[in-house]
């Protein structure tokens, strides 16, 4: 039975005119709760960015004349819920990512392949001291239940003449980790620095380090 409350063409309030933190985190589900179905267009790809900041600025309006509300204190309620909601779940996913990224920067691998860089004349001459890793592009280190693995790392790197990306691929074979291409293109130019390439351990496609 439908909620008793404002009809349909009841024009929003204007102090309900504001940002809708529900809408702008959990977008779809929002939409599907609040019969808002127009945020299904965050299914679709490229437009999804631009809806992202169209609900959160829509949002109440659409909530407001899709659905019956008992009064405004329901209303603001049922949408402060939401926003609790999905700051919660930002908050989550933002911590669950940032302890993913630092326990892989804190690999030997990574550590290994970063140091490497940092000594290499040919490195240091292109791209001057210091040189700093910054946001990591790609991380995914798999070990198997008998010791062994593999890792591959993409990460920003920058010194003061220019910066670039660093690939670093490294295998597990008998218990102690093993670089086996590390690779750095530079943005100032084409051609990218070798830094180790040892076919020993090379798997298929390990040669092109934007794979």
């Amino acid at each position: 039975m439908p909620l008793p409350g404002q009809p349909k063409d009841t024009p929003l309030p204007s102090h309900l005119r504001r940002w809708n933190w529900g809408a702008f985190f959990l977008n779809v589900f929002w939409g599907l709760g609040n019969r808002s179905y127009i945020a299904l267009l965050m299914l679709v790809p490229v437009v999804n960015i631009v809806m992202l900041f169209v609900l959160g600025a829509k949002g109440n309006a659409w909530a407001w004349q899709n659905r019956l509300w008992q009064d405004e204190a329901h209303f603001k309620r049922v949408q402060r819920n939401w926003a609790v909601a999905g700051l919660a779940l930002w908050l989550v996913v933002s911590w669950a990512g940032y302890m993913y990224f630092t326990a892989n920067r804190d690999n030997e691998v990574f550590q290994g392949g970063v140091a490497q860089m940092r000594a290499n004349p040919e490195v240091i001459a292109l791209m001057g001291q210091p040189i700093e890793d910054g946001r990591m592009v790609q991380a995914q280190v798999v070990v198997s239940p008998s010791g062994k693995g593999n890792a591959q790392y993409v990460v920003r790197v920058s010194g003061p003449e220019c910066s670039g990306q660093l690939f670093i691929r490294a295998d597990k074979p008998r218990g102690a980790w093993q670089i086996y291409l590390l690779v750095l293109q530079p943005d100032c130019r084409d051609e990218p620095i070798v830094l180790v390439n040892d076919a020993d351990f090379a798997i298929p496609n390990a040669a092109s380090p934007g794979d």
